[in-house]
C-alpha cells in the first residue's frame, strides 16, 4: 500500500476536542479572558485601591486563569461550573 493510501491515525488526548480544534493559545486565551472578567468582578467592592493596583490584581487573576485552562482544558471549566451558583 502506499503512503497517499494509508490513512493517518491521530492520537487524541482525553482533554482534547474530538475534532481537535483545540490548541493550548485558545485555551490560554479563553483562560486569560475569563479571568479579566473574574477580576474586574472582584475589584467592584474594592473602592480603596487606587493606581496600578487594580491592573496588577486583574492581570494576575487572568494570568493564573489562562495558564490554569491552558494545563487542565475542560476539567478546569468543569470545576468553574461546579464552583458558580
Amino acid at each position: 500500500m502506499s503512503a497517499a493510501g494509508r490513512k493517518r491515525k491521530f492520537r487524541i488526548r482525553k482533554n482534547m476536542m474530538a475534532n481537535g480544534l483545540e490548541t493550548n493559545g485558545s485555551r490560554f486565551g479563553c483562560g486569560f479572558i475569563f479571568g479579566v472578567v473574574l477580576g474586574l468582578l472582584s475589584l467592584l467592592g474594592m473602592t480603596y485601591l487606587l493606581g496600578f493596583a487594580e491592573l496588577f490584581i486583574v492581570l494576575g487573576v487572568a494570568v493564573i486563569c489562562g495558564f490554569a485552562a491552558m494545563k487542565f482544558g475542560n476539567r478546569f471549566w468543569q470545576w468553574i461550573a461546579r464552583w458558580g451558583p
